[in-house]
């Protein structure tokens, strides 16, 4: 049963259709978890996995926060506590304007932060196919978390109490590198016009005279019609 009143029906549609759009635009949404300590239904993070990073809480020792809702589909966890958390405070524009924050609400930025990160570092304009999209920064988060194992409602890998684990910030953002293989479709606005009508309807063979790392064989590769592959040594 749906106990909060703003779950009706049609809000519920609503939010889903929101969300699923969002996610096929391509857009990252990290959502909270929720405060209720419990595995209670909370939404947007209760949608379907893939379209939200989905964020609990975790104390200054690393393990979830008591009152950070958990389970069904939660991801990782991020500061979330009191006694960890010092932002800006809204309600007063003074000098000294900063106050603590708890809550998954105060973890929820963390993890949109790092998103964010990871987007500024691979980030080529007009939608370019070579960007991360948010399952990549979904993944590449969830795999370079902590992992929190207790030994008491946590375990290694993943679990409903801790997700993937902590949020690692250094971890993931240094393990993000631009691609070795940039894919350039023809028809894309910023090639120059002269150089496709030359070669649209050409094949064209990249001949490899040496192997690049394990990542590319040396060898002849034939290349799709209207397409081309380009080599970014380091």
């Amino acid at each position: 049963p749906i106990s909060n009143p703003f779950y009706t029906q049609t809000n519920i549609d609503l939010l889903r259709d929101a969300m699923r759009t969002s996610f096929r635009n391509k857009v990252i949404s990290a959502v909270a978890r929720g405060n209720e300590g419990n595995q209670s239904f909370s939404l947007p993070a209760t949608l379907r996995d893939e379209w939200s990073l989905t964020v609990g809480a975790h104390d200054r020792f690393g393990n979830r926060a008591s009152f950070s809702s958990y389970g069904q589909g939660m991801d990782i966890l991020a500061p979330g506590t009191q006694d960890i958390v010092y932002t800006t405070n809204n309600q007063n524009t003074g000098v000294n304007a900063y106050t603590d924050f708890a809550g998954t609400s105060a973890s929820t930025p963390h993890a949109a932060g790092v998103a964010a990160l990871m987007l500024s570092h691979v980030n080529v304009a007009h939608s370019n196919p070579n960007n991360l999209a948010p399952e990549d920064v979904e993944n590449l988060i969830q795999m370079y978390a902590r992992d929190v194992n207790n030994g008491v409602n946590t375990f290694a890998g993943y679990d409903a109490e801790s997700g993937w684990g902590r949020l690692h910030a250094d971890s993931v953002v240094s393990r993000v590198h631009k691609p070795y293989y940039t894919i350039f479709h023809f028809d894309h606005k910023n090639l120059n016009a002269n150089f496709i009508n030359s070669i649209a309807d050409t094949t064209i063979q990249v001949t490899v005279t040496e192997s690049f790392e394990t990542k590319l064989p040396s060898g002849t590769y034939p290349t799709v019609d209207r397409h081309k592959l380009q080599l970014r040594m380091k």
